[in-house]
């Protein structure tokens, strides 16, 4: 719980240093499930973000099939807030992230 806050009151910062309205959060790397802080996530994390300027959400998800319910779990939490997609390659992502707006 406290790595997932770590990160996401990290990404809050940088959104609130230099705004910008796009977000690629590669999760390739995690490993598990983070569920026990998607409560967090949707209550205190998502609008913070939102509140910052982000509008749009490329999550690219890792191998580990907990972690990527723990974000498919998430965008079913968020999706009326961020346009969220999912992606298996940051190369993916970017481009798409490129494409909109």
């Amino acid at each position: 719980m406290e790595t997932v806050k770590e990160g996401g009151y990290k990404l809050l910062e940088m959104i609130k240093e230099k705004p910008c309205s796009k977000l690629l959060n590669s999760n390739k790397e995690v490993v598990g499930s983070w569920d026990m802080a998607l409560e967090w996530a949707e209550s205190v994390w998502t609008p913070e973000m939102k509140k910052a300027g982000l509008r749009y959400l490329a999550q690219v998800v890792p191998s580990s099939i907990y972690a990527t319910l723990t974000i498919e779990s998430l965008i079913h939490r968020i999706d009326k807030v961020l346009e969220i997609r999912t992606f298996k390659e940051e190369s993916d992502a970017e481009e798409w992230l490129l494409s909109v707006e």
